[in-house]
């Protein structure tokens, strides 16, 4: 199976996601468990600023 993703297909779904983030309230707890799912899910650590 080939897959092709191009730039616009990345692009047009991340304004997706960021336009549905607007609407959305979420905790920073939320947010929190979120970052350590994701560090576990890639392996890697997040540093904030």
């Amino acid at each position: 199976m080939d897959v092709q993703v191009t730039q616009t297909d990345i692009m047009r779904g991340m304004a997706i996601d960021i336009h549905e983030l607007k609407n959305t309230n979420v905790s920073i707890a939320e947010l929190e468990k979120r970052v350590d799912e994701l560090e576990k899910y890639t392996g890697k650590k997040y540093n904030s600023p």
